[in-house]
């Protein structure tokens, strides 16, 4: 099955295992801004409008999300596509491929989170820019060299020329740090605690979270930028923006994109983040964090319930992965029989 990104409203929230998190302002503002600032010509302008509601409207509310052990076993089976091989080429499929999306499937690689305190992380992004680090080498050899030399006025004129050098660096390495930044927009609230840059070939992204001990923890994590791109471009496309409408601006919407990804999932695995034993020591840690609940059966499970509404294409799509199942697709009925189990179970349907 083809996986789509598309809308789909909320079902019963007894029913729906996912936070709503309201991170996708992050990404419709931050988007908006760099048409707003970037964009002078109307048509180019409109273009982006264009993709910039394409994007919003296949934006997906995270899943529950759980944090685990960093080398846990990978949940069986595709995590990107659970039916795959079954369902045949195409997209047979659309709103199972929507509640697909919406339960936490589509995942090309797992998720993995940092886990510091404010101390530690400031060590970890020095280390991880490359001018960070330089900087970091160069200041402190000459703290080194400053103190072995302390009663050497001849060294000392010396190294105090190498310090000018070096204050000239840091503001070099201040303007490329700037220039690394994601322009996400930020409610007041979030101002502070949430920070966005692009490091090579990734988008990071960092949140706040509260300490049980007082202590802020900041969870980080990153996506390729070239699979943010691949997914904005396509957006693009679909919003017939294509050729140079939107070039320019293409790659700074990506980011956006990822970064806003980022944030709303590491948002929803708060509570399990925090809840984990090593959260209440100060070192720092990695987590993976994935979907809580199979995505294939709360997309089954929401099909159905859709299906027992009165939904007349949703009842056609269930009947159909039905004769699939019966035909030999095996994940496709497994899926299904677990489904109208948990409905059984909360008495959305009769046993």
């Amino acid at each position: 099955m083809r996986m789509i990104d598309a809308g789909t409203p909320h079902g019963d929230p007894n029913l729906d295992p996912f936070v709503e998190v309201d991170s996708d302002e992050l990404v419709e503002e931050g988007i908006d801004e760099i048409g707003n600032d970037e964009i002078g010509n109307d048509e180019i302008g409109a273009a982006v409008l264009a993709v910039v509601e394409k994007a919003r409207d296949s934006r997906q509310p995270p899943p529950t999300m759980r944090a685990v052990d960093a080398d846990a076993p990978l949940p069986d089976g595709d995590a990107f596509d659970p039916f795959a091989g079954e369902l045949g080429a195409g997209d047979p499929f659309p709103l199972t491929s929507k509640l697909l999306l919406r339960f936490g499937a589509g995942r090309e690689a797992p998720r993995y989170v940092r886990v510091d305190t404010e101390e530690s992380y400031q060590a970890f992004r020095a280390e991880s820019s490359p001018e960070l680090a330089e900087l970091k080498a160069r200041v402190d050899d000459l703290a080194t060299r400053f103190a072995e030399h302390a009663d050497d006025p001849d060294a000392h004129e010396m190294l105090v020329a190498e310090a000018e050098q070096v204050d000239l660096l840091g503001e070099d390495v201040a303007g490329v740090e700037e220039e690394k930044q994601v322009d996400v927009w930020l409610p007041e609230w979030a101002r502070g605690k949430v920070r966005a840059w692009r490091e090579g070939g990734y988008v990071c992204a960092s949140i706040n979270l509260p300490g049980c001990d007082g202590d802020v923890r900041v969870c980080t994590s990153i996506e390729p930028f070239q699979r943010c791109f691949a997914e904005m471009r396509r957006h693009a496309a679909e919003a017939g923006a294509g050729g140079t409408a939107v070039v320019g601006v293409l790659p700074a919407m990506s980011c956006v994109l990822g970064a806003g990804t980022l944030v709303k999932e590491m948002a929803a695995a708060a509570p399990s983040i925090l809840r984990r034993p090593e959260a209440s020591r100060r070192a720092p840690f990695v987590v993976r964090i994935e979907p809580r609940a199979n995505p294939a059966v709360c997309a089954m499970a929401a099909l159905a319930q859709q299906a027992a509404g009165g939904d007349k294409p949703a009842r056609a799509e269930w009947d159909a992965l039905g004769a699939a199942a019966g035909k030999g697709a095996k994940v496709v009925g497994q899926a299904m029989r677990e489904a109208l189990a948990l409905l059984v179970r909360r008495g959305k349907v009769a046993a």
